[in-house]
Formats: structure tokens, sequence, C-alpha cells
């Protein structure tokens, strides 16, 4: 017996340092509640401490936002940024996220943080659904990057008879439907949300196995193409119906953000696949009638000028990773050169004075 209170006792040592070492070093416990549609929304009010890239902490608003609490519109132009994690932007302080610094170089437009890490174009129509009627922006800006298109690979598809895609799913992800009967775990455990996203593979294992109703009977483009990653067409084809899905109800304007190589001098180039990607985003956007702004030479033109890489963090990778401050004030200088002509346009078109 008392071997065993001395085991319990060193267990629960190991534990508590586990956890104050994962709210100190890492993150905070996860904030996450489970969505039917998207898998997990934010908690209303939570604070974000994410020590993996960057030390950032963030104070979440009533709406499950990274976001100040939205009032009446602080510019003469309202947009609900909808996107991923370099959206949601948890890596770097709020004052230095790109939806921040856009309202500071130009006062007249007002950017809303509408992103959520893990989201991919797929799931982008039903992230933005409920936010739109509360917010009433003008448009909504969508965020794209390299992984766009690929990502889509993994989500349902339907198909005609003649084998192009009739419509794209959102398909939740094992681990987001097991926060069904573990999010009370989750929920007060950083250490538990760190071990869950360093080992990510093992917990979506774990899921499948005891959340089996969180996959679709319907099969993904990948699954469809066997261990191929979904041919290049179908993989246009679903953007596009997705962009059209977006632009259904409300004006769209969509950015890319570039992924760039670093040369001598302090001279950067477009990697030669993210330009490509660039190009096939702003063909589809094109068919959809969506405005594309392109922002690699804001890119190009404040990397010579800081002479300091705009992604990564030196506590995981000084040139790769998510957008650091110098990133998002470079997309910021992108946004407030291409927004304002493209906002007076749609605005004018809507009948708004």
């Amino acid at each position: 017996m008392h071997f065993f209170s001395r085991l319990v006792l060193v267990f629960a040592i190991v534990l508590v340092s586990g956890e104050i070492i994962a709210r100190t070093l890492f993150m905070s416990p996860s904030p996450l509640v489970y969505d039917p549609k998207i898998g997990f929304r934010y908690a209303p009010g939570i604070g974000m401490f994410w020590g993996v890239e960057g030390f950032a902490s963030n104070r979440y608003n009533s709406l499950g936002l990274n976001n100040d609490e939205i009032g009446p519109r602080l510019g003469e132009w309202r947009l609900l940024a909808i996107g991923d994690s370099y959206t949601e932007a948890r890596q770097v302080p709020r004052a230095e996220n790109f939806e921040t610094l856009v309202g500071r170089l130009d006062p007249r437009i007002e950017v809303i943080n509408g992103g959520r890490d893990g989201l991919n174009a797929a799931s982008y129509p039903d992230a933005a659904r409920p936010l739109v009627p509360l917010l009433s922006p003008d448009a909504i800006l969508l965020v794209l990057s390299q992984s766009s298109l690929e990502n889509l690979a993994r989500d349902d598809f339907e198909l005609d008879p003649e084998g192009h895609v009739r419509d794209v799913h959102y398909r939740i992800e094992a681990q987001e439907g097991w926060r069904r009967y573990a999010s009370r775990v989750f929920d007060h455990s950083a250490l538990m949300t760190t071990l869950a996203w360093r080992y990510r593979e093992v917990f979506l294992q774990l899921g499948r196995a005891i959340a089996p109703s969180a996959a679709s009977p319907m099969r993904s483009q990948a699954e469809l193409q066997g261990s191929h990653p979904g041919q290049p067409e179908a993989l246009d084809e679903a953007m596009l119906i997705i962009l059209r899905k977006l632009k259904a109800n409300h004006p769209v304007i969509a950015v890319y953000i570039p992924h760039l190589i670093y040369k001598s001098d302090y001279v950067a180039m477009q990697a030669p696949r993210s330009a490509a990607i660039e190009q096939e985003l702003q063909a589809i956007a094109d068919k959809a009638g969506i405005p594309f702004i392109r922002a690699e030479p804001q890119f190009f033109e404040t990397y010579r000028e800081l002479k300091q890489p705009l992604y990564g963090f030196a506590n995981l990778n000084v040139l790769d990773g998510h957008l650091n401050e110098r990133g998002h004030l470079a997309l910021a200088r992108a946004l407030a050169t291409g927004l304002p002509p493209v906002l007076t346009r749609l605005v004018a078109e809507a009948g708004r004075p």
C-alpha cells in the first residue's frame, strides 16, 4: 500500500509538472466547442496562448473570434476574413496581425478575423454562413495559401455520371468528431492538448476507433484516385463550386499568400510551385467573377526593406511556417493597396452610398 501511495504521488507530480510546463511554454487548454458543420469553433471569451510558433497570447471575443469585440463600423468598409490558421494568426499578438494592420494603414478598412486553424476551402461557406448576418460585412475576404487546392483532396466529393464534380463537402476529421466525447479533458488540460497536437496521428487513429460516425459515407477525391492526391481538374472544379457558394449571397474578394524563396542581397522570389498555384487559383476566381489580389510585390518590398524572413519563428523554424509579424505587415500592405479600388466598385454595384 505504501508503494502504491508513492506511485500515485509520483504520477500526480509528473502530471502537475507537465501541466505547468505545457501552459507556460506551449499552449493553453483546448478552447474548442464541437460544431457539426466545421468540426469545432472557439468558445466565447477564451484566452489563447500559443508557444509553438512565437509566444503570442490573445483573448478571443464573445463570438469566439481572434478579434476585439465588434461594435459599430470602424471605417468606410467592413470585411470578414475567412481562412485557415494563416488568417486566424494565433502566432502573433493581435495588434500585429494583418487584419489589425490593414486598418492602421488605411482607416477606411475594417477587417474582422473569422479565420480558424485547420479549416480548408470546402469548409469556408459553412464557416462564413453564421457570421455574415451578425457582422453585415461589405464583402468576404477569402485568404488562400499554397495548400488551398491540395487540401481539398481529403474532402467528400459528389460526382455526376460523367465524372465531373457536382459538389464538395468538408470532411470533419476524426479527432474533431472525437471532441464530442473528450472535450472535458481537453478543455481543462494544456498537457493533453499539447500531446494531442504533437501526436496528432495517434489521436486520429484513436478518434476513428471511438467516433466512427465522424467518417462520411462519401469518398474523398484522394480515395477515388487510390493513392494519388486527386486529379487537378477535379480539384479545380471543386474550388470553383466553393467560390460560387461563397459568392451566392455575398460579394467575395480573394487574396493569395505567396511562398517565398530568399536569395542573396535581400532579394526574394516566389517559389515556382507557389506561383503555379496562384496562377491556377486566379484563373478559378476569374471564372467565378471574384476579384483577386496579388500580394507578392509587397512581400518582395517588405523583405528588401526589413531584411528579415517573413515566415517562421525562432522557437520552431526561422524560415518556414506561418507568417510572422513582418509577413503580416507585407500582407496588410498588399490589402491596403489592393482593396480600396475593388471595394469602391463592389459597393457602387450594390447601390450602397
